[in-house]
């Protein structure tokens, strides 16, 4: 069942009380146990997109998009260097950033691929 369009700005509205940065666990305590579509996400995180609030991973000082870039380049670097799809945790060493760090960009750019 997908959230109405009054529904999606109301809890846009209330994340982004919050502060300009926010947390992915700021953005599911907003979701609470409702049921709802990928599509609900992708376009709750562009509703907060365009308030200007980054949605920011719980263990690290970067955005959820900003690593995203750190782990799609050192990826591909990997990759090139040893000829195969590299783990997630030599992303994570190489990159500087958390595994669940690496696992969160990943799991946004699945999310993001499917628009």
């Amino acid at each position: 069942m997908a959230l109405t369009a009054e529904e999606l700005q109301q809890l846009a509205d209330a994340i982004a009380a919050v502060g300009d940065a926010v947390s992915l666990d700021d953005v599911g305590d907003a979701l609470g146990y409702r049921p709802i579509l990928v599509t609900d996400i992708e376009q709750l995180l562009f509703a907060l997109d365009l308030r200007g609030v980054k949605v920011k991973e719980v263990d690290d000082a970067q955005s959820v998009p900003d690593c995203l870039a750190a782990v799609l380049g050192t990826a591909r670097q990997l990759r090139a260097l040893h000829s195969r799809t590299p783990t997630v945790s030599e992303i994570a060493h190489h990159a500087g950033l958390s595994e669940r760090a690496v696992r969160m960009a990943l799991l946004f750019a699945t999310v993001m691929s499917r628009s």
